[in-house]
């Protein structure tokens, strides 16, 4: 135990350390100033995409951006008219790998009893069309599809 605890406190006092150096040098009443480096000529086009994809906002998880809004409302009219039971937004994850989930826009019951993810997209990036490819395959007794909203209509895809 007296091993242990030594180690711990060698820990703290390195992290301490660490700290104390990351602080900036400057008296009290002067501010420091931080600049960013100055864009440099050979910046490759991979650079300049991470940059333009940081720059970009992202999706808050459990929040639904317009297009998934309007195809909830759809799904409320659809409840209504008794074709189906139950939907939620993100209601689960599903397992597809390793350290690989897919989390689905819409879990939906339908009428009958069946279940369905609906993926709601307004334009296909990276690996989302794989994913819910992989969960088609995987999980069988499910239907899955991906609807888009292209010239005022509902664009279904079933997997």
């Amino acid at each position: 135990m007296y091993g242990i605890q030594d180690k711990i406190n060698q820990i703290l006092r390195g992290a301490e350390t660490i700290r104390k150096m990351n602080q900036p040098q400057t008296p009290h009443n002067e501010v420091a100033l931080t600049t960013l480096p100055p864009r440099r000529d050979s910046e490759t086009k991979t650079e300049m995409r991470f940059r333009a994809k940081a720059n970009t906002t992202r999706r808050v998880a459990g929040q639904m951006n317009k297009t998934e809004q309007a195809y909830a409302a759809l799904l409320e009219e659809r409840k209504k008219a008794g074709e189906i039971h139950h939907y939620q937004f993100e209601a689960m994850a599903l397992k597809l790998a390793k350290l690989t989930t897919y989390t689905p826009d819409f879990f939906i019951i339908n009428a009958d009893g069946t279940i369905e993810f609906h993926e709601v997209k307004g334009h296909w990036m990276g690996n989302g069309r794989v994913k819910i490819k992989v969960a088609a395959e995987n999980h069988p007794w499910f239907r899955f599809v991906a609807i888009q909203y292209k010239k005022k209509t509902w664009v279904y895809e079933e997997f």
